[in-house]
Protein backbone atom coordinates (compact mmCIF):
# COMPACT_ATOMS: atom_id res chain seq x y z
CA UNK A 1 0.00 0.00 0.00
CA UNK A 2 1.30 3.47 -0.94
CA UNK A 3 0.21 6.89 0.27
CA UNK A 4 0.11 10.00 -1.99
CA UNK A 5 0.55 13.57 -0.84
CA UNK A 6 -3.18 14.10 -0.95
CA UNK A 7 -3.54 11.34 1.69
CA UNK A 8 -5.10 9.01 -0.89
CA UNK A 9 -4.00 5.36 -0.58
CA UNK A 10 -3.66 2.82 -3.32
CA UNK A 11 -3.83 -0.95 -2.93
CA UNK A 12 -3.58 -3.78 -5.37
CA UNK A 13 -1.84 -7.01 -6.25
CA UNK A 14 1.90 -7.38 -6.86
CA UNK A 15 3.78 -9.48 -9.34
CA UNK A 16 6.95 -11.26 -8.17
CA UNK A 17 9.53 -12.58 -10.62
CA UNK A 18 13.05 -13.96 -10.28
CA UNK A 19 15.65 -12.72 -12.73
CA UNK A 20 19.41 -13.23 -12.58
CA UNK A 21 19.22 -14.20 -8.97
CA UNK A 22 17.14 -11.09 -8.09
CA UNK A 23 13.66 -11.21 -6.78
CA UNK A 24 11.80 -8.48 -8.72
CA UNK A 25 8.51 -7.35 -7.25
CA UNK A 26 6.23 -5.08 -9.29
CA UNK A 27 3.84 -3.24 -7.06
CA UNK A 28 0.49 -1.83 -8.18
CA UNK A 29 0.73 1.39 -10.25
CA UNK A 30 0.10 4.66 -8.51
CA UNK A 31 -1.90 7.47 -10.16
CA UNK A 32 -1.29 11.05 -9.15
CA UNK A 33 -2.48 14.37 -10.55
CA UNK A 34 -0.20 16.88 -12.17
CA UNK A 35 1.42 18.98 -9.53
CA UNK A 36 1.04 16.36 -6.83
CA UNK A 37 3.75 14.09 -5.35
CA UNK A 38 3.92 10.62 -3.81
CA UNK A 39 6.45 9.02 -1.48
CA UNK A 40 7.76 5.66 -2.72
CA UNK A 41 10.23 3.80 -0.54
CA UNK A 42 11.20 7.08 1.11
CA UNK A 43 11.58 8.94 -2.17
CA UNK A 44 9.28 11.82 -3.13
CA UNK A 45 8.16 11.41 -6.70
CA UNK A 46 6.16 13.84 -8.83
CA UNK A 47 6.83 12.59 -12.37
CA UNK A 48 5.56 9.58 -14.30
CA UNK A 49 7.86 6.54 -14.47
CA UNK A 50 8.91 3.30 -12.86
CA UNK A 51 10.69 3.63 -9.56
CA UNK A 52 12.63 0.66 -8.15
CA UNK A 53 14.41 0.03 -4.90
CA UNK A 54 16.92 -2.75 -4.26
CA UNK A 55 16.63 -4.48 -0.97
CA UNK A 56 19.59 -6.58 0.22
CA UNK A 57 18.46 -9.94 1.48
CA UNK A 58 20.29 -12.48 3.65
CA UNK A 59 21.96 -15.27 1.72
CA UNK A 60 22.98 -12.90 -1.07
CA UNK A 61 19.68 -13.01 -2.84
CA UNK A 62 18.69 -9.37 -3.22
CA UNK A 63 15.18 -8.28 -4.14
CA UNK A 64 13.98 -5.34 -6.17
CA UNK A 65 10.68 -3.62 -5.54
CA UNK A 66 9.34 -1.49 -8.43
CA UNK A 67 6.34 0.81 -8.68
CA UNK A 68 5.05 2.57 -11.79
CA UNK A 69 3.80 6.09 -11.24
CA UNK A 70 1.08 7.21 -13.65
CA UNK A 71 0.52 10.99 -14.06
CA UNK A 72 -3.03 12.14 -14.66
CA UNK A 73 -3.42 15.47 -16.37
CA UNK A 74 -5.00 18.16 -14.22
CA UNK A 75 -7.36 20.55 -15.97
CA UNK A 76 -6.08 24.11 -16.17
CA UNK A 77 -7.85 26.96 -14.42
CA UNK A 78 -10.31 28.39 -16.93
CA UNK A 79 -10.97 32.13 -16.89
CA UNK A 80 -14.12 33.49 -18.45
CA UNK A 81 -13.99 37.22 -19.14
CA UNK A 82 -17.45 38.79 -19.15
CA UNK A 83 -18.48 42.44 -19.34
CA UNK A 84 -21.91 43.72 -18.26
CA UNK A 85 -23.54 47.11 -17.99
CA UNK A 86 -23.96 48.80 -14.66
CA UNK A 87 -27.11 47.49 -13.01
CA UNK A 88 -27.12 44.23 -14.98
CA UNK A 89 -26.17 40.77 -13.66
CA UNK A 90 -24.86 37.46 -14.95
CA UNK A 91 -25.29 33.84 -13.84
CA UNK A 92 -22.18 31.74 -13.29
CA UNK A 93 -22.23 28.19 -11.96
CA UNK A 94 -25.67 28.68 -10.41
CA UNK A 95 -24.92 32.02 -8.74
CA UNK A 96 -25.89 35.56 -9.75
CA UNK A 97 -23.16 38.23 -9.85
CA UNK A 98 -23.47 41.96 -10.54
CA UNK A 99 -20.38 43.46 -8.88
CA UNK A 100 -17.06 43.68 -10.65
CA UNK A 101 -14.54 41.05 -9.53
CA UNK A 102 -13.15 37.51 -9.96
CA UNK A 103 -15.31 34.59 -8.91
CA UNK A 104 -13.90 31.00 -8.92
CA UNK A 105 -15.39 27.57 -8.30
CA UNK A 106 -13.63 24.19 -8.01
CA UNK A 107 -15.07 21.34 -10.09
CA UNK A 108 -14.22 17.74 -9.11
CA UNK A 109 -12.62 15.74 -11.98
CA UNK A 110 -11.74 12.13 -12.67
CA UNK A 111 -9.14 10.47 -10.39
CA UNK A 112 -9.68 13.31 -7.88
CA UNK A 113 -7.99 15.80 -10.21
CA UNK A 114 -10.03 18.97 -9.68
CA UNK A 115 -10.35 21.85 -12.13
CA UNK A 116 -11.05 25.53 -11.44
CA UNK A 117 -13.39 27.79 -13.41
CA UNK A 118 -13.21 31.52 -12.79
CA UNK A 119 -15.46 34.36 -13.88
CA UNK A 120 -13.69 37.66 -14.42
CA UNK A 121 -16.56 40.14 -14.31
CA UNK A 122 -16.14 43.65 -15.67
CA UNK A 123 -18.80 46.29 -15.11
CA UNK A 124 -19.17 49.11 -17.62
CA UNK A 125 -19.93 52.09 -15.40
CA UNK A 126 -20.82 54.26 -18.39
CA UNK A 127 -24.24 52.68 -18.44
CA UNK A 128 -25.61 54.86 -15.64
CA UNK A 129 -28.46 57.25 -15.03
CA UNK A 130 -27.40 60.73 -14.01
CA UNK A 131 -30.25 62.83 -12.61
CA UNK A 132 -30.15 66.56 -12.01
CA UNK A 133 -32.85 67.92 -9.69
CA UNK A 134 -33.99 71.44 -10.43
CA UNK A 135 -36.78 73.50 -8.87
CA UNK A 136 -38.05 76.68 -10.49
CA UNK A 137 -40.91 79.12 -10.08
CA UNK A 138 -44.04 78.43 -12.14
CA UNK A 139 -43.75 80.40 -15.35
CA UNK A 140 -39.95 80.23 -15.41
CA UNK A 141 -37.90 77.83 -17.51
CA UNK A 142 -34.52 76.11 -17.28
CA UNK A 143 -32.10 75.03 -20.00
CA UNK A 144 -31.04 71.39 -20.00
CA UNK A 145 -28.73 70.06 -22.70
CA UNK A 146 -29.71 72.72 -25.20
CA UNK A 147 -33.45 72.73 -24.55
CA UNK A 148 -35.68 74.91 -22.38
CA UNK A 149 -38.15 73.21 -20.06
CA UNK A 150 -40.90 74.87 -18.02
CA UNK A 151 -43.39 72.14 -17.07
CA UNK A 152 -42.88 69.78 -14.16
CA UNK A 153 -41.63 66.30 -15.06
CA UNK A 154 -38.59 64.17 -15.87
CA UNK A 155 -36.72 64.79 -19.12
CA UNK A 156 -34.05 62.29 -20.21
CA UNK A 157 -31.54 61.96 -23.03
CA UNK A 158 -30.01 58.58 -23.93
CA UNK A 159 -26.36 58.14 -24.82
CA UNK A 160 -24.93 54.85 -26.15
CA UNK A 161 -21.42 53.50 -25.53
CA UNK A 162 -19.44 51.17 -27.83
CA UNK A 163 -20.09 48.39 -25.33
CA UNK A 164 -23.81 48.79 -25.85
CA UNK A 165 -24.47 50.21 -22.42
CA UNK A 166 -26.88 53.12 -22.69
CA UNK A 167 -26.60 55.92 -20.18
CA UNK A 168 -29.32 58.37 -19.27
CA UNK A 169 -28.90 62.03 -18.48
CA UNK A 170 -32.10 63.22 -16.84
CA UNK A 171 -33.57 66.47 -15.54
CA UNK A 172 -36.08 66.13 -12.72
CA UNK A 173 -37.96 69.43 -12.86
CA UNK A 174 -40.33 70.60 -10.15
CA UNK A 175 -41.98 73.86 -9.15
CA UNK A 176 -41.70 75.92 -6.02
CA UNK A 177 -45.14 76.56 -4.54
CA UNK A 178 -46.41 80.05 -5.20
CA UNK A 179 -46.46 82.15 -2.03
CA UNK A 180 -50.06 82.67 -0.85
CA UNK A 181 -51.33 86.23 -0.54
CA UNK A 182 -54.74 87.84 -0.18
CA UNK A 183 -55.83 91.48 -0.18
CA UNK A 184 -57.89 92.37 2.87
CA UNK A 185 -60.37 95.24 2.50
CA UNK A 186 -63.97 96.22 1.82
CA UNK A 187 -65.37 95.90 -1.69
CA UNK A 188 -67.61 98.97 -1.56
CA UNK A 189 -66.79 102.56 -0.58
CA UNK A 190 -68.35 105.94 -1.08
CA UNK A 191 -66.70 108.38 -3.42
CA UNK A 192 -64.10 110.40 -1.56
CA UNK A 193 -63.76 107.96 1.33
CA UNK A 194 -60.34 106.63 2.33
CA UNK A 195 -59.74 102.94 1.59
CA UNK A 196 -57.21 100.97 3.65
CA UNK A 197 -56.03 97.64 2.24
CA UNK A 198 -53.94 95.00 4.00
CA UNK A 199 -52.35 91.61 3.28
CA UNK A 200 -52.89 88.10 4.56
CA UNK A 201 -50.55 86.55 5.54
CA UNK A 202 -48.55 89.44 6.91
CA UNK A 203 -45.24 88.22 5.50
CA UNK A 204 -42.39 87.94 5.36
CA UNK A 205 -42.22 88.96 1.70
CA UNK A 206 -39.25 89.69 -0.50
CA UNK A 207 -41.02 92.62 -2.17
CA UNK A 208 -44.48 94.24 -2.24
CA UNK A 209 -45.97 96.33 -5.06
CA UNK A 210 -49.48 97.80 -5.06
CA UNK A 211 -51.37 98.86 -8.21
CA UNK A 212 -54.62 100.76 -8.71
CA UNK A 213 -56.13 100.25 -12.17
CA UNK A 214 -52.67 99.24 -13.48
CA UNK A 215 -51.03 102.35 -12.02
CA UNK A 216 -48.29 101.81 -9.45
CA UNK A 217 -49.07 103.20 -6.00
CA UNK A 218 -45.53 104.30 -5.23
CA UNK A 219 -46.34 105.37 -1.66
CA UNK A 220 -47.45 101.82 -0.87
CA UNK A 221 -44.41 100.02 -2.28
CA UNK A 222 -42.96 97.63 0.29
CA UNK A 223 -45.84 98.27 2.70
CA UNK A 224 -48.15 95.68 4.23
CA UNK A 225 -50.95 98.26 4.33
CA UNK A 226 -51.97 100.65 1.57
CA UNK A 227 -54.12 103.75 2.05
CA UNK A 228 -55.69 105.18 -1.10
CA UNK A 229 -58.67 107.09 -2.46
CA UNK A 230 -60.54 105.23 -5.23
CA UNK A 231 -62.49 107.47 -7.57
CA UNK A 232 -63.55 105.30 -10.51
CA UNK A 233 -66.93 103.61 -10.19
CA UNK A 234 -65.16 100.22 -10.39
CA UNK A 235 -61.56 100.24 -9.20
CA UNK A 236 -59.29 97.19 -9.43
CA UNK A 237 -56.44 96.81 -6.95
CA UNK A 238 -53.54 94.44 -7.58
CA UNK A 239 -50.76 93.41 -5.20
CA UNK A 240 -47.64 91.58 -6.33
CA UNK A 241 -45.26 90.00 -3.81
CA UNK A 242 -42.24 87.70 -3.95
CA UNK A 243 -41.16 84.85 -1.68
CA UNK A 244 -38.08 85.91 0.35
CA UNK A 245 -36.42 82.49 -0.18
CA UNK A 246 -37.38 81.27 -3.66
CA UNK A 247 -38.10 84.64 -5.25
CA UNK A 248 -41.31 83.23 -6.74
CA UNK A 249 -44.09 85.76 -7.29
CA UNK A 250 -47.58 85.76 -5.81
CA UNK A 251 -50.46 88.09 -6.52
CA UNK A 252 -54.07 88.89 -5.70
CA UNK A 253 -56.69 91.33 -6.94
CA UNK A 254 -59.63 93.10 -5.34
CA UNK A 255 -62.36 95.01 -7.13
CA UNK A 256 -63.91 97.87 -5.24
CA UNK A 257 -67.16 99.53 -6.19
CA UNK A 258 -67.08 103.27 -5.60
CA UNK A 259 -70.53 104.61 -4.80
CA UNK A 260 -70.75 108.15 -6.11
CA UNK A 261 -72.12 110.94 -3.98
CA UNK A 262 -75.69 111.89 -4.79
CA UNK A 263 -77.42 114.90 -3.29
CA UNK A 264 -80.53 115.88 -5.32
CA UNK A 265 -81.11 118.86 -3.06
CA UNK A 266 -77.80 120.36 -4.14
CA UNK A 267 -78.44 120.57 -7.87
CA UNK A 268 -78.43 123.86 -9.72
CA UNK A 269 -80.56 124.79 -12.72
CA UNK A 270 -79.31 127.31 -15.30
CA UNK A 271 -81.59 130.26 -16.08
CA UNK A 272 -80.76 130.41 -19.79
CA UNK A 273 -79.39 128.31 -22.67
CA UNK A 274 -78.66 128.82 -26.36
CA UNK A 275 -79.25 125.80 -28.63
CA UNK A 276 -77.19 127.05 -31.58
CA UNK A 277 -74.92 124.00 -31.98
CA UNK A 278 -71.78 125.75 -30.78
CA UNK A 279 -71.23 123.09 -28.09
CA UNK A 280 -71.80 125.69 -25.42
CA UNK A 281 -75.02 125.62 -23.40
CA UNK A 282 -76.80 123.87 -26.29
CA UNK A 283 -79.18 121.96 -23.98
CA UNK A 284 -81.10 122.64 -20.82
CA UNK A 285 -80.42 120.34 -17.85
CA UNK A 286 -79.53 120.29 -14.19
CA UNK A 287 -75.97 120.69 -12.88
CA UNK A 288 -75.08 118.52 -9.86
CA UNK A 289 -71.96 117.91 -7.77
CA UNK A 290 -72.22 114.11 -7.92
CA UNK A 291 -74.38 111.37 -9.39
CA UNK A 292 -77.55 113.46 -9.49
CA UNK A 293 -79.77 112.81 -12.49
CA UNK A 294 -82.94 114.16 -14.09
CA UNK A 295 -85.70 111.60 -13.67
CA UNK A 296 -88.37 113.70 -15.40
CA UNK A 297 -88.47 117.13 -17.04
CA UNK A 298 -91.54 119.04 -18.21
CA UNK A 299 -91.41 122.37 -20.05
CA UNK A 300 -94.32 124.84 -20.80
CA UNK A 301 -94.38 128.03 -22.81
CA UNK A 302 -95.84 131.26 -21.52
CA UNK A 303 -99.33 130.25 -22.74
CA UNK A 304 -99.31 127.01 -20.74
CA UNK A 305 -98.65 124.73 -23.69
CA UNK A 306 -96.41 121.76 -22.85
CA UNK A 307 -93.45 121.79 -25.22
CA UNK A 308 -91.41 118.93 -23.66
CA UNK A 309 -91.99 115.96 -21.34
CA UNK A 310 -89.15 113.46 -20.91
CA UNK A 311 -85.97 112.44 -19.06
CA UNK A 312 -84.06 115.51 -20.27
CA UNK A 313 -82.05 117.28 -21.30
CA UNK A 314 -84.20 119.61 -23.46
CA UNK A 315 -82.66 120.60 -26.78
CA UNK A 316 -84.94 123.62 -27.31
CA UNK A 317 -87.30 121.93 -29.77
CA UNK A 318 -91.07 121.45 -29.78
CA UNK A 319 -92.41 118.54 -31.82
CA UNK A 320 -89.10 118.38 -33.68
CA UNK A 321 -89.08 122.08 -34.56
CA UNK A 322 -87.05 124.80 -32.98
CA UNK A 323 -88.92 126.60 -30.24
CA UNK A 324 -88.72 130.39 -30.41
CA UNK A 325 -86.64 132.51 -28.09
CA UNK A 326 -88.71 133.11 -25.00
CA UNK A 327 -89.09 132.40 -21.31
CA UNK A 328 -90.27 128.88 -20.47
CA UNK A 329 -91.54 127.30 -17.28
CA UNK A 330 -90.05 124.04 -16.06
CA UNK A 331 -90.67 121.39 -13.40
CA UNK A 332 -87.90 118.80 -12.90
CA UNK A 333 -87.84 115.68 -10.70
CA UNK A 334 -84.24 115.05 -9.56
CA UNK A 335 -82.91 111.72 -8.26
CA UNK A 336 -79.72 109.63 -8.46
CA UNK A 337 -78.20 107.81 -11.41
CA UNK A 338 -77.25 104.88 -9.13
CA UNK A 339 -79.07 103.01 -6.41
CA UNK A 340 -78.15 104.96 -3.31
CA UNK A 341 -80.09 106.17 -0.36
CA UNK A 342 -81.30 109.63 -1.42
CA UNK A 343 -84.62 111.52 -1.48
CA UNK A 344 -85.94 112.67 -4.83
CA UNK A 345 -86.37 116.40 -5.19
CA UNK A 346 -88.61 118.50 -7.42
CA UNK A 347 -87.29 121.81 -8.65
CA UNK A 348 -89.24 124.38 -10.67
CA UNK A 349 -88.67 127.75 -12.18
CA UNK A 350 -88.23 129.47 -15.52
CA UNK A 351 -85.48 129.44 -18.14
CA UNK A 352 -84.77 131.73 -21.06
CA UNK A 353 -84.18 130.22 -24.50
CA UNK A 354 -81.85 132.42 -26.54
CA UNK A 355 -81.22 132.08 -30.26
Amino acid sequence: MQTAANSCTATGSVTVTVANGLIVTNGPPIEICEGETVVINGQTVGEAGVYCDTIAMMGGCDSVYCVEVLLRAKLDTIFLDTAICLGASVEFEGEIYSDEGEYCVTLPGQNNCDSVRCLVLLVDDLGIKLTIDSTICPGDSVMFEGQFYAAEGEYCNTYSTPEGCDSLSCLNLSWHPLPPVQILGVDTVSNGDTLVLGLEPSGPFGSIFWYQNDSLLADCTGELFCETFPTDSLTTFLVQITDPVTGCPGSDTLQVIVIPNCNPEKVEVPNAFSPNNDDKNDVFDIVGPGAEATLNMRIWNRWGQKVYDGPGPWDGKQNGKEAPSDVYIYRIVVGCAVAVDAVEQEVKGDVTLLR
